[in-house]
Formats: C-alpha cells, structure tokens, sequence
C-alpha cells in the first residue's frame, strides 16, 4: 500500500514549508534590493516577462505580484516611481 500524497500531512502544513528557505522573512525591497524589484515591474508592466517569471524572480505569488505592480503603476502614474516602495505584506502590522 503507497503513502498518501504529502505524507498524510494536511494541506495547510504541506504548503506552509513549500519553497521556504529561510530567507523570505525579510521584506522584498530589503530581501532583493530595490532596484531589481522596480526592474522587474517595469518589465511586466511593459510586457517584456511573463508575470509567471516575475513572480519566480521576485519570489512572490502572483496576488502579491499585482498588489506590487498596482502601487507602481499610481505611483509611475503620479511620476513619483523614485520615491515608490514596496509596501509590507500580509500579517497584522498595527503596533502593540
């Protein structure tokens, strides 16, 4: 008799470690350096990359991916991309 998919292991515990290698605590600006991840959206808002290879580059799902590329489009929009960045995600970071 073969093992169940993933172990037996629910689904929620099976996709918590999926790609996880320790380094994803950090935020994406400070995690990647902000000029690659401004590069990248430039490049997948003038659909130069698939948004599958930005995400795979930036390290990020593809919800994540257009939350990033909405703040930069306002801010390009506004002509303050200079001064954009990218935004904390997830979690709860109201203070204590």
């Amino acid at each position: 008799m073969s093992r169940p998919l993933g172990g037996g292991r629910p689904w929620s515990e099976q996709k918590r470690n999926v790609g996880y290698n320790g380094r994803m605590k950090k935020q994406i600006g400070s995690r990647l350096g902000l000029p690659h991840v401004l590069d990248v959206l430039k490049q997948v808002c003038e659909r130069k990359i698939l948004v599958e290879q930005a995400c795979e580059s930036l390290g990020v799902a593809k919800t994540r991916l257009y939350e990033l590329r909405s703040g930069y489009l306002k801010a390009r929009a506004a002509g303050k991309v200079n001064a954009w960045r990218p935004g904390m995600s997830g979690g709860n970071h109201a203070g204590p």
